[in-house]
């Protein structure tokens, strides 16, 4: 190429004449360049790479959405593992072990939809036809109808069904099913009489039935008092059993409100709001003192009332339970009140004195519902809370130790209480959701979470140890 200026040769791509220095143009010139066309002269085609890959956009996009969609999935699962198990009824639990008393070595519980479940030891039929299955996994009890109350003794249980029948199982030695049977059980102690099937007591018309260790009574829609079973200790409340029948009638056709059976003592609460009490009497668990000795022989007798007797107090009660040697009841504006024995603090007070009168238990709240074990109550109070006192060598205060206290302690529990019942050295509560949580003596499986262990603090039943619902055998 020429300078266009000086017409000196200039190497190809320099940018300036190397004789006179003149700058080109691209076009070859001296001075600026040309102007660009305007773009509606001349058409600017953009090269292949700046152009939109729509394809690879939308590609992209759709691979973002899968990764967000995939560890929203993901975390969700993962959350759904970590959940808390839990139990599976055949309907929501809503009572366990009836209302006064829990059973020895067993538990009962009490569906919406009127089934029975039952757990722990079976040795006498007590959880019905469900001999051989593994020790605290809850098992449907096989009964006809449906049923809205129940409460489990020392080795039997009865319920009332929606027709106001009574239907019982388990050992009856004293007759205490309210039926004669053919079956025996064989134990470690020998053949004793049993039903492996409910069998229908001898009432009709029934509001409620409570069990003691080896005695029943049920209160009937009259409001009078039927009793059956062992009268050993004056707790049928009659002076002699009658012949031909298994039914007796305490105090003949006194009209009462409530009735509780303790193991062998029987308390029940009056129109009026007092209590009468009959049976064994050796800590003053009938309210009052007495003169007169029970027992199948004279080397057995002990101090007894076979007949009712007004407790010595002005408290007027409108919940009763009954325990092994003592009694605690709810007074009319929801105080709890013990009487008998207090060895091991199940009277609620610091004191360990035994008391023949009703002592108010320490701490001035107000419950709902009381239960009470042998030698321990426990107390629900309308807002859910749980608390109990006195004897704690198993765990039964639920206190996660295992020292007495005669002062009631509060129940961790994950969730209000509507329901509480306690049995000989265990308790249970129906929570919100509902679940069913127990603690205390275990060695029979009477918790319900699959083990032979107690346990100091609530454990939920019909969940194992490995945190899994149980299936039902």
């Amino acid at each position: 190429m020429n300078c266009p200026k000086c017409n000196a040769q200039i190497p190809d791509n320099s940018p300036n004449c190397p004789k006179c220095g003149a700058v080109l143009a691209a076009n070859g010139h001296t001075g600026t360049p040309h102007p660009r066309p305007h773009p509606h002269h001349e058409m600017h085609i953009a090269p292949l790479s700046e152009r939109t890959n729509w394809f690879g956009r939308i590609l992209g996009g759709f691979l973002v959405v899968c990764v967000i969609a995939g560890g929203i999935f993901g975390f969700l699962k993962w959350k759904e593992g970590r959940k808390e198990p839990v139990a599976v009824w055949p309907s929501p639990p809503r009572a366990v072990a009836g209302l006064p008393t829990g059973g020895l070595n067993h538990t009962c519980a009490l569906t919406e939809s009127g089934t029975i479940l039952c757990w722990g030891n079976s040795e006498l039929g007590q959880l019905a036809d469900t001999i051989g299955a593994p020790a605290g996994v809850p098992c449907a009890v096989c009964t006809q109808g449906q049923f809205t109350q129940l409460d489990a003794g020392g080795n039997h249980t009865c319920a009332r069904r929606n027709d106001g029948s009574v239907l019982c199982w388990g050992a009856n030695l004293f007759g205490q099913l309210g039926a004669v049977t053919s079956t025996e059980c064989v134990t470690v102690r020998g053949r004793i009489p049993c039903a492996l099937l409910p069998v229908e007591a001898p009432v009709q018309r029934i509001a409620s039935v409570s069990v003691g260790a080896d005695h029943s009574c049920a209160l009937g829609a009259d409001s009078t008092i039927t009793c059956w079973g062992s009268d050993y200790r004056g707790q049928l409340g009659v002076t002699s059993m009658p012949r031909g029948t298994m039914a007796v009638h305490p105090a003949g056709n006194a009209k009462y409100a409530a009735v509780s059976t303790g193991q062998y003592h029987t308390c029940a609460i009056r129109p009026n709001g007092t209590v009468q009490c009959w049976g064994l009497n050796t800590s003053g668990q009938l309210g009052a003192r007495t003169t007169a000795q029970c027992g199948p022989t004279m080397a057995t007798r002990a101090p007894c009332s076979p007949a009712p007797l007004t407790i010595q107090s002005t408290v007027r009660f409108k919940a009763i339970a009954s325990g092994g040697d003592h009694t605690c009841g709810l007074n009319t504006d929801g105080e709890a009140w013990c009487w008998g024995t207090n060895r091991a603090g199940q009277l609620g007070v610091a004191s360990l004195a035994a008391s023949s009168v009703p002592v108010a238990v320490d701490g001035g709240r107000r419950y709902d519902e009381i239960t009470s074990g042998m030698d321990f109550s426990c107390a629900r109070t309308a807002e859910g809370t749980v608390w109990c006192w006195g004897s704690n060598s198993a765990g039964q205060i639920g206190a996660a130790d295992s020292t007495d206290h005669p002062t009631p302690v509060q129940v961790t529990l994950p969730a209000p209480a509507l329901s509480i019942g306690a049995g000989t050295a265990h308790a249970c509560a129906v929570v919100q959701g509902p679940r069913i949580f127990c603690w205390g003596s275990g060695m029979e499986g009477q918790l319900g979470n699959g083990r032979r262990a107690d346990s100091r603090s609530p454990v939920e039943a019909g969940v194992d140890v490995g945190g899994q619902p149980m299936p039902r055998p």
